[in-house]
């Protein structure tokens, strides 16, 4: 991308995740298990299109994933929870009954997606294992990466909303 292309994707990113926190932050009762399934099957759906069959022979479109879609990814990661915790921050001063924890989850999630970030940066958007130079196997790499991703925080959204009496 190119600086300028790149800075108005990185405010899109933000202002998306501003609106997020803040709207998100209305929501009465709003749960982080919730929160957490909305981002898992966000990342398994992501992984399904990355993967697809019908695109997958596509040498154009597997270049694409991790030229393009894998590191607007990443920064989609960084940009909108920072963008969220900012809108949730706003919410808050406005008495919005869940914008603590839109907060919370917010910086939690931003904090613990560190290290997949370094992952993915890596061996997917600058590859820094020779098994992973090749745009085929970064492809499947970055896919399976996705649905994994997904498929966990689904769980952890599960074990998560188990209430203990």
């Amino acid at each position: 991308m190119r600086n300028r292309t790149f800075v108005a994707f990185l405010i899109v990113l933000l202002c998306l995740g501003f609106v997020v926190g803040y709207r998100f932050s209305r929501i009465s009762k709003l749960d982080t298990a919730k929160l957490l399934n909305i981002v898992g099957l966000y990342y398994a759906l992501l992984g399904i299109l990355v993967l697809n069959e019908i695109l997958a022979p596509n040498a154009k479109w597997k270049r694409v994933s991790v030229e393009l879609i894998a590191p607007a990814t990443l920064w989609a990661h960084t940009a909108i929870p920072i963008g969220a915790a900012v809108g949730a921050a706003v919410a808050f001063s406005a008495h919005w009954p869940s914008a603590s924890i839109v907060f919370k989850f917010a910086v939690g999630f931003f904090a613990c997606s560190l290290i997949p970030l370094a992952f993915l940066d890596v061996t997917v958007v600058k590859p820094q294992f020779g098994i992973f130079k090749a745009t085929e196997s970064r492809w499947r790499f970055f896919g399976f990466l996705l649905v994994l991703s997904g498929v966990a925080l689904q769980l952890v959204a599960a074990v998560v909303g188990f209430k203990v009496p």
